[in-house]
Parts: C-alpha cells; structure tokens; sequence
C-alpha cells in the first residue's frame, strides 16, 4: 500500500514537471516569436507620430507663426511707414468699399499661406483643429488673441487714418512744402508717427536725423503733443501695446513647441498604426 501510494505521488508529480516545462517551452516560443513584433509595432508608432508632429510644424504652426507676423505687421511703425494723404482720403471717402471691406479679415492668424520655392501652402484645417488633441492650450492661446484682435483692429484702423490726415493737415500748415514735393510732406508725417509711438529714437535713426538736420523735428513735437492729438494717439497706443505684447507672446509659444524635439504630446485618431 505504501509503495504504491509512492509511485502514484512521483508519476503525479512527474507529469506536472512535465505540463511545467511543456508551459515553459510554450511561453518562450511565443515571447521569441512576439518581442519583435512588439518591438516592430512600438517603432511604427513612434514613426507615425514623429511624421504626424513633422506635419503638424510645418503644415500648421510654422503657418500659424507667418499669421502671427502677417497681424503684427498692421500695429508696426517704422521708418518705412509712409502714408500718402490721397489714398487714405478716397479710402475714408469711399462708401461702397467701406460697407463692403471688413478689415478683420486682414488681421486673421489662422488666413495664412506660405511659399516654399514655387509652392504655396495654406493652414491645414484639419491638422489645425487636431491641436485639440496635442496642444490645446495653443488653441486657447490664439483664440484669446484672436477675439481681442478682432475686437479691437476695426477701431484702430479707423483711428489710425484718422490721425495720419490730422498729421497731414497739421503739417501742411506748419512746415512749407510745395505741390510737387509731397513725398517730402509723407516723410515729416513718418516722423511724427515714430515720434508718437517709438520713444526710443534708436527705432528711426535715419528720419531722426534727416528732421533733426532739416529743422523739421522741433515742429513735429510740438504738433503731436497738442491736445487734440494726444486724445487720438492714447488710445491707439494702448490697443498696440496690448496687441504687440499678445502677438509676441503667441510667437514665442508656437516657436517653443516647433522648437521641440522630442515627442508629440497627446491621442489622435490619425495615429492608429
């Protein structure tokens, strides 16, 4: 009876060392034969999402950062600024074109194209609408900007001309220009501009010493610091400041994340691989 019972016990055991090392040999053949497809999918995926960042870059926040520049370049004074008095009148005289123009159109982010050699590449929509997914504090960032922009551009706009045909009024009066020297009269107004909005001579060297030698300076800062001047510029130079300051912000954050060389952050649907 004992002697049985011990073979019983060694055949039972034996027969699970066997179905232990039947599992054993069963799960390494399918870890061998797994791991490099394991390792072959974990690669394609880190693949799709570096080209899905790539595109991302350049389809749309590089083309974000160009309509970044594209609004910045309707606040910026500088010494190529020049402003002809006739235009600008049958802009204002207008009136078709004044209920027909919408100017928030000129100042849009995400209304932007670039060149690439003879290729021109437009805001990818869909690669737009999928910063969601990735980086959605960039949305909530251009959409801040974008609605004080649009809420505000209209009303510089209009200021603005307002003031560039005051200056030109002002100046005409005040310094002697003849009829076929108008182009010098649009310089003494870019000075008055730079005056108004640069206080750093060091922004327009050139017209500060062109207006200093030809002793036009002195009469331009008598002229834009009259009151009825101050009460047009103050409130444009706020709207700038403010814009500039957000515009430059937007700029530095899409550049961080293009910048960015490691991996794209967040799920999408397009990196199903």
């Amino acid at each position: 009876m004992g002697t049985d019972f011990s073979w019983n016990a060694s055949l039972v055991f034996s027969i699970a060392s066997l179905a232990i090392s039947v599992i054993a040999i069963v799960m390494s053949s399918l870890i061998a034969w797994t791991s490099p497809h394991r390792s072959e999918k974990i690669k394609k995926t880190s693949q799709a999402r570096q080209i899905h960042f790539d595109k991302i870059k350049k389809n749309c926040l590089e083309l974000l950062v160009n309509g970044v520049d594209n609004v910045t370049s309707h606040f910026r004074i500088d010494e190529s600024t020049l402003y002809g008095k006739q235009s600008l009148l049958d802009l204002m005289n207008d009136r078709e074109l004044k209920e027909t123009m919408d100017v928030k159109l000129w100042v849009s982010i995400i209304n932007s194209s670039s060149s690439y050699g003879n290729e021109m590449i437009f805001l990818d929509n869909v690669l737009y609408n999928d910063l969601d997914n990735h980086y959605p504090e960039i949305k909530k960032q251009i959409g801040i900007v974008q609605k004080y922009i649009d809420e505000s551009y209209p009303i510089y706009h209009e200021k603005f001309n307002v003031l560039v045909l005051k200056l030109f009024d002002e100046l005409e009066r005040s310094i002697n220009v003849q009829q076929n020297e108008q182009n010098k009269i649009s310089m003494t107004v870019a000075v008055a501009l730079n005056c108004i909005f640069h206080d750093d001579i060091k922004r327009w060297p050139n017209l500060y010493n062109v207006s200093s030698k030809n002793g036009t300076l002195p009469v331009i800062k008598e002229i834009v610091n009259k009151p009825e001047i101050t009460e047009l510029t103050n409130p444009l130079k706020e709207i700038s400041k403010k814009s500039l300051s957000l515009l430059s912000d937007l700029r530095n954050s899409l550049n961080q994340i293009i910048r960015y060389e490691g991996e794209l952050k967040g799920k999408c649907n397009y990196l199903q691989v």
